[in-house]
């Protein structure tokens, strides 16, 4: 019977000891993550992680691409009735020009920042530099 009651003693220890240490490990992945969004605030311009450029060159910029291309597809079709209206810079513009921009003019990772300062359409920027497009 005293076996019996040191197994279940050493169970519950043991339970106690994984609990805790589950603890101790959901603060320090939360205290970092705290400080990783602190510092993203702190600064204006913020270099994108490994994760969140490899996940922009693995799924955002095929997918991009695709859509490229399904827009210049439209755009080509479209052609023959909007050049005659008078509206064909404007379609090449928002069909062609922003979706390429998207899809090879990013900074890898971040979906807002133009490797050239603009917007996906080649707009210049308000003067607030957080302002979403």
């Amino acid at each position: 019977m005293q076996g019996a009651l040191a197994a279940a003693m050493r169970s519950e220890e043991t339970k106690m000891k994984r609990t805790k240490r589950m603890m101790a490990w959901t603060l320090v992945l939360a205290g970092l993550a705290m400080g990783r969004e602190a510092n993203a605030t702190s600064q204006e311009s913020v270099e994108p992680g490994w994760p969140d450029q490899v996940a922009d060159a693995v799924l955002v910029r095929p997918l991009a691409m695709v859509g490229a291309l399904a827009s210049t597809g439209l755009f080509l079709g479209t052609l023959p009735l909007s050049f005659p209206m008078g509206i064909g810079d404007e379609c090449a513009h928002v069909l062609m020009e922003g979706p390429w921009r998207f899809a090879s003019g990013r900074v890898l990772g971040d979906l807002r920042r133009y490797n050239d300062g603009r917007n996906w359409l080649g707009e210049a920027p308000p003067d607030d530099p957080r302002a979403s497009y």
